[in-house]
């Protein structure tokens, strides 16, 4: 009897069970599903076909967190913020114990104008995962944007405790009390985050603006030299990160492509145009970049195929004009790169791009002093352009020993742009050979600022090269 009676019981612990295992499948969310595109909107063809291979990928593993955030970047970067915020939120519920997912929905929000929204959401992704520091950065510069000082002040305060290697943290702090008016304090913060990271423009800008408020304007003329062209930098993050390899738009494979190439990596940089041109065969600026690419990357003649093209179907297109002309110059074809030159400058007699490109055909035919006449014409169209009087500077000095005449054109580049390393790499060699070792001194001091762990500035100043 008593066996019987612990077997009856054994059996109604198991009836319980299968009970309680049924109800929970009745009561477990569903898995959500995958959004699909909107077929009226208006995208580009590259951007819808690659939408849609990730949609398709993703619903292979539905319950793939990972995949799910990745089809949210995916949407992301190309604008499709409707769907990446409903990407992100469906990707919370597959994994609620990672911050991830609420954060770049929070910021999608962000992104379809709902800041209140996105500020109560960045708030709560906090609360949650206190030790996240990306979460805190986006609160901060949400406070940020709302003009809420002090709470944007606490937010970036956490940042730094939780990432005390990320400039972030000291930068907005910078920024926080440079609007509150504590400027000393600023200055302190902001020299810190570029201790912390060099190449940290947006914390330069800053601390050009904070010098200028302290009324120390050669600092601030420096730092804001330094900073120029960028202002608001990201805190990086495991999904952001990989961010850049799912833009198709045509203005950022454009853009990537440009960055690629001239980073070295040609292969790459053709793959975005092919990818591209695919879909837009007769863009005449996915051609015009692909053909740059290959000039870059030693494959002049291909180049010339493709702008060869280009200038038969549109003899007025500049761009290619120019391309055709390095193209020739790098395969030797030295006077027909100077005709295509010509051309261009006909085309657009105030493009500095057009008389540089006859410059670099008149120095393949080692002539010089027309070269620096047609860099003194694109200097007129573009006055504010250091780069070009260091060409300059560099024909006088090196082909025709006129270091009076670069000296003058390097001086004027620094005053156009103090925080540009080629100008004070030029400039410093330059003063170093004319034994000007007060000023060298004052350049390679400017150096160090922008570059303190370079090997060059461990060189003798009569060491430094062309860079």
């Amino acid at each position: 009897m008593v066996g019987k009676r612990i077997h009856n019981h054994w059996l109604l612990i198991l009836a319980g069970l299968v009970i309680i295992t049924g109800a929970w499948e009745v009561l477990r969310p569903e898995t959500p599903g995958i959004p699909d595109l909107d077929s009226t909107a208006a995208l580009d063809p590259l951007v819808r076909a690659y939408a849609t291979e990730r949609i398709a990928w993703a619903r292979e593993q539905p319950k793939n967190f990972e995949r799910r955030g990745t089809l949210g970047i995916v949407f992301a970067v190309n604008g499709l913020w409707k769907q990446a915020r409903r990407t992100f939120q469906d990707a919370a519920v597959l994994n609620p114990k990672s911050p991830l997912a609420p954060m770049h929905a929070a910021i999608a929000q962000q992104e379809l104008g709902d800041l209140s929204g996105a500020a109560e959401e960045f708030d709560k992704l906090t609360r949650e995962f206190p030790s996240f520091a990306p979460g805190w950065y986006r609160k901060a510069v949400s406070h940020l944007r709302q003009g809420e000082l002090p709470e944007a002040e606490a937010s970036f305060k956490k940042v730094q405790d939780l990432a005390p290697s990320e400039w972030r943290g000291p930068a907005g702090l910078g920024e926080v009390t440079l609007r509150k008016g504590r400027v000393e304090e600023s200055v302190r913060f902001l020299e810190m985050a570029l201790r912390l990271d060099p190449e940290a423009k947006p914390a330069a800008y800053l601390l050009g603006q904070a010098y200028r408020a302290a009324g120390e304007a050669a600092e601030a003329k420096f730092a804001l030299s330094r900073g120029a062209g960028e202002t608001f930098s990201p805190m990086v993050d495991e999904w952001s990160a990989h961010a850049s390899e799912h833009m198709r738009s045509i203005p950022d494979l454009l853009q990537q492509a440009e960055a690629l190439s001239r980073a070295g990596n040609f292969q790459a940089a053709a793959q975005r145009m092919t990818q591209a041109l695919q879909y837009h065969p007769d863009h005449p600026g996915l051609l015009n970049e692909l053909a740059i690419v290959f000039n870059r990357g030693g494959r002049a003649k291909e180049a010339m195929a493709v702008t060869g093209r280009l200038i038969a179907r549109d003899p007025k297109n500049l761009a290619a004009r120019i391309t055709h002309a390095y193209a020739a110059a790098a395969i030797g074809h030295r006077e027909e790169s100077v005709q295509a030159a010509t051309a261009a400058v006909e085309l657009a007699p105030t493009s500095a791009q057009a008389h540089v490109a006859l410059a670099n055909a008149w120095l393949g035919l080692e002539r010089d002093r027309p070269a620096v006449e047609a860099f003194t014409r694109a200097i007129q169209c573009e006055p504010s352009s250091s780069e070009l009087h260091v060409e300059v500077a560099n024909i006088l000095w090196h082909n025709l020993g006129d270091t009076a005449g670069a000296l003058e054109h390097l001086k004027i580049a620094r005053q156009l742009n103090p925080a540009d390393r080629t100008v004070l790499m030029h400039l410093g060699a330059l003063l170093s050979e004319l034994q000007e070792t007060r000023e060298a001194d004052e350049v390679l001091s400017d150096l160090r600022k922008l570059a303190p762990n370079s090997p060059d500035l461990n060189k003798p100043k009569r060491q430094l090269r062309r860079q």
